[in-house]
């Protein structure tokens, strides 16, 4: 399985365009397929899809908040990846116990920090006072919501589509 970058777009809020382009400069990795070819269809991961939400996230930032520079999004997302097995086992024992920490990652400069509890967090803003903060969980719950909406527009769908089909 995987989604296609029309999906990715719908659930993530980001221009279909901007997801190949990004796709395409290395920002993301399509880690399902991607060929290189234009026609040829990208698909990505629930991982990916994550990623691209944090960058979605990064790059819009809203009144109150400064959108994070390209270069920072990359670190942000390299340091992410490199956490490895502790960023997977925080997310998996979210995925356990619903509120049991969080990952939130510290953009607000170059050096990148992940905290993954609210006294890190706490203390980071009172340390450099206004901080560029992505909640990973909270991204991540919005992606799996939003796959959930697809899922279920679907099988709404599908027996409609069946009932007409069985009519002709």
């Amino acid at each position: 399985g995987g989604y296609p970058a029309k999906v990715a777009a719908e659930v993530t809020g980001a221009d279909y365009y901007n997801i190949l382009y990004w796709v395409r400069t290395g920002l993301i990795k399509a880690s399902i397929q991607y060929v290189g070819k234009q026609k040829a269809p990208v698909i990505f991961s629930f991982w990916d899809l994550l990623e691209i939400k944090i960058i979605q996230n990064l790059r819009e930032g809203d009144s109150r908040e400064k959108k994070a520079p390209i270069q920072r999004i990359r670190k942000a997302l390299n340091y992410l990846r490199s956490l490895g097995e502790e960023y997977m086992d925080a997310l998996r024992l979210e995925a356990l116990v619903p509120g049991a920490g969080g990952i939130f990652l510290d953009v607000t400069g170059d050096d990148i920090q992940a905290y993954f509890n609210d006294a890190q967090v706490i203390s980071a803003v009172k340390a450099r006072g206004q901080t560029l903060l992505v909640n990973v969980f909270r991204m991540k719950d919005e992606v799996k919501g939003k796959l959930q909406e697809i899922e279920n527009e679907k099988s709404a769908k599908a027996p409609v589509a069946a009932l007409a089909a069985a009519r002709t």
